[in-house]
């Protein structure tokens, strides 16, 4: 889930489980998600006009595009 206002993307556990864990923060105004493949989350981050990648496994995390003019949407192929 992205929280614009905190720049977090915190994962939900699934099922009945309320268990909310926070994989990414700091973030510039993330509005939209794409997992693909091997656990690599991608971040729309608004404010900053880039898309950043974070492999939910290890934690690291780099950006894959920059200089885009107010990013809409992502997705993966």
């Amino acid at each position: 889930m992205a929280d614009y206002a905190t720049g977090t993307v915190t994962r939900l556990a699934p099922g009945k489980d309320r268990t909310q864990t926070i994989v990414a923060e700091n973030l510039a105004g993330p509005v939209g998600l794409a997992l693909g493949r091997d656990d690599m989350l991608c971040i729309r981050e608004y404010d900053a006009n880039r898309v950043s990648a974070i492999d939910l496994r290890s934690g690291v995390s780099r950006v894959i595009a920059d200089e885009l003019p107010r990013p809409e949407g992502i997705a993966m192929t």
